[in-house]
């Protein structure tokens, strides 16, 4: 977890079923991208790992932090390929 507490998030993108894509750098430079919806995923790589359920508190509290924020463009659908 300890690296999840460098997120500093750039935007986000939501969908009409409230579904959030939100994306940031890291400390170190690193783009970090989650999908935040019932529950939370991460973006590593090419997979979306679920989150263990204080992570994803964390997260879910730093996008209520930033929604007001940063930009947040609203989108149709979030679809993960």
């Amino acid at each position: 977890m300890e690296q999840l507490k460098d997120i500093n998030f750039t935007h986000f993108l939501e969908d009409a079923e409230g579904s959030i894509f939100a994306s940031g750098w890291d400390s170190q430079g690193r783009i970090q991208n989650f999908l935040v919806n019932s529950s939370v995923r991460q973006q590593k790589g090419y997979l979306w790992i679920e989150l263990a359920e204080e992570e994803a508190d964390y997260i879910r509290q730093l996008v209520n932090l930033y929604y007001t924020k940063v930009p947040v463009y609203p989108i149709p659908k979030i679809i993960l390929q």
